[in-house]
């Protein structure tokens, strides 16, 4: 049971009443500072009567961008002082601001022709809002139910990373997608009640859970996100280097993510059970039982639907990782290119997607096995000692992988 939010909502109430009647910028930007005063805690379990107002303003008939971006912004800042705990309420606003950046007159995955200043405002939004969901959201979210919903924002977020102009928009792009796939480490917000050794170890595991679960989700994306992030590198370098390191770092995270040695080979695991407990505590009034017989009704009133998501599931066999592994190789060698950047924090960057990659990926990326090493063969003789350095450490630990120190003569 949580602090009792009586006095923040009588802060808030005659604040949101006003953004319901009016949706002016002047009067969301008066919510948003009363946002940054109010308890975290007491917001977090006013996320949702927050929220309505705002949503209301984003749904006025007259919405100019100037309101608009003023309501993700503040958006935002409630997103930055609260936690999401409720799976409703992460689907609906991720949803949803996905779709503010989509065209939907164009080809499926085209951007919205709305200001770049819009489109920024609404990628910090998303990533404020898949930071500080709970980690039980975040497990519940990570299903195959939703894994058309997850390929849109992949989808998006690629194509703003690669297409805008602007260098911080493609920058807050690349961070985005890293957040979805929970690299880094960010795999949702939990209370901590304490240092109880049981509660850190269920804590753990929910966390294992919600790991593979992401991995074996975006296992459906890896080709899509390694063809454009490898134009994203082999661009243009007036693009700047930034954006050129933020992708390889990007790329190796999820590669590292998806093709880990450890998922091979495929196992039956306890993690849908995991999984399933996930669900069950985000769903109100509903059995874990009577939750997947919804799941199950949803999707059989839809073919289309399921036809869908049927087609982008994807079975981590033996032999997936291993034709994954010889597509992945046609693209990785396109990155001998990298090998020559001027700029050293590239080169470094370049030397460290090899390394990470020869360290966790090994056994599942074979066939790329030699075209890293060639990269970092070259890279031993950087001006720059870090690049080189750490060219040699990750040949001689591959070296010694492989059971013959002699391979790689350095």
């Amino acid at each position: 049971m949580g602090p009792d939010p009586s006095e923040s909502f009588r802060e808030l109430r005659p604040v949101c009443i006003k953004v319901s009647k009016e949706p002016s910028p002047q009067n969301i930007k008066t919510l948003e500072d009363k946002l940054r005063t109010v308890n975290p805690a007491h917001l977090t379990q006013l996320v949702e009567y927050v929220l309505f107002p705002l949503k209301l303003a984003l749904q006025s008939a007259n919405l100019t961008n100037e309101v608009q971006e003023t309501t993700v912004g503040c958006i935002e800042t409630l997103f930055t002082r609260a936690h999401v705990c409720q799976l409703a309420t992460f689907e609906e606003m991720f949803n949803y601001l996905c779709m503010l950046l989509s065209s939907t007159e164009r080809s499926p995955g085209a951007l919205a022709d709305i200001p770049e200043e819009l489109k920024l405002a609404i990628v910090k939004c998303l990533s404020r809002l898949l930071q500080g969901s709970s980690l039980v959201v975040k497990g519940a979210f990570y299903s195959p139910r939703l894994l058309p919903i997850l390929g849109h924002a992949v989808t998006v977020l690629l194509a703003l990373s690669e297409k805008e102009k602007a260098r911080n928009l493609r920058l807050s792009a690349l961070e985005c997608l890293s957040f979805l796939a929970c690299c880094n480490g960010n795999l949702g917000w939990e209370p901590r009640a304490g240092a109880d050794q049981a509660q850190d170890e269920d804590r753990e595991a929910l966390q294992n859970a919600v790991k593979d679960s992401v991995a074996q989700i975006f296992a459906s994306f890896v080709p899509g996100i390694s063809m454009a992030l490898c134009r994203v590198i082999t661009g243009d370098t007036k693009q700047g280097h930034a954006v050129i390191i933020q992708a390889i770092d990007l790329w190796s995270d999820v590669l590292s993510l998806v093709m880990n040695d450890k998922h091979m080979p495929i196992k039956p695991t306890d993690s849908k059970d995991v999984m399933s407990q996930l669900i069950s505590l985000v769903t109100e009034n509903k059995s874990s039982e009577s939750q997947e017989n919804t799941e199950a009704s949803n999707l059989n009133s839809n073919s289309e639907k399921l036809d869908k998501v049927r087609n982008l599931s994807v079975d981590r066999s033996i032999t997936w990782f291993h034709d994954t592994g010889s597509k992945l190789k046609i693209v990785i060698e396109r990155l001998s290119v990298v090998s020559a950047h001027p700029n050293w924090k590239v080169r470094l960057s370049l030397a460290k997607f090899c390394h990470k990659i020869l360290v966790n990926c090994t056994d599942s990326l074979q066939a790329c096995v030699s075209t890293m090493a060639d990269l970092l063969v070259g890279l031993t003789e950087d001006d720059y000692s870090q690049v080189a350095s750490i060219s040699r450490t990750a040949l001689q630990e591959l070296s010694q992988r492989l059971g013959n120190g002699e391979q790689f003569v350095i």
